[in-house]
């Protein structure tokens, strides 16, 4: 019994040694980075705290991504949205490290096309400083890239 448990370990052991896998030479990560964001948001507050997105991240990242400043956004709810951590999910994808750095020019334009074309800054603030925190909990902030195996 003693020589198939040591037999069952070394196997183990060898197997842990074969399957590491080595960046760059077994798989590569992207450049693009992807900033997810997971969000508690109150139960019974869900269409009001998306009414509210709408009016201010919504309208901002879709700027963003026509002017090339994003590669991509997206947002997403829970079917089960009392179970869990979280049940809302943002992500805003950026070209590369240099992008995600953004620049005073992209604050600028964001910022003109949001008082122009979004609701009123009045509005804006009172969403975010006063509706936003008595409706959610942001749970976690994360920045991701995608994995490609190499064969």
């Amino acid at each position: 019994m003693k020589k198939l448990m040591l037999l069952c370990s070394l196997l183990f052991v060898i197997s842990l040694a074969y399957a590491q896998l080595e960046p760059y030479k077994d798989f590569t990560t992207s450049d693009e980075v992807t900033y997810v964001s997971t969000i508690k948001v109150n139960s019974n507050k869900m269409t009001r705290y998306l009414e509210g997105l709408s009016k201010t991240w919504v309208e901002a990242v879709k700027f963003q991504k026509e002017k090339g400043y994003i590669t991509n956004w997206g947002l997403y709810i829970s079917d089960l949205p009392n179970s869990g951590e979280f049940n809302l999910i943002t992500t805003v994808t950026f070209a590369n490290d240099a992008a995600t750095r953004g620049s005073e020019e992209i604050f600028k334009a964001v910022q003109d096309y949001m008082a122009k074309n979004a609701a009123s800054e009045e509005e804006r603030n009172k969403i975010v400083q006063q509706d936003y925190p008595s409706m959610r909990t942001i749970v976690g902030g994360y920045r991701f890239r995608q994995v490609t195996f190499k064969n």
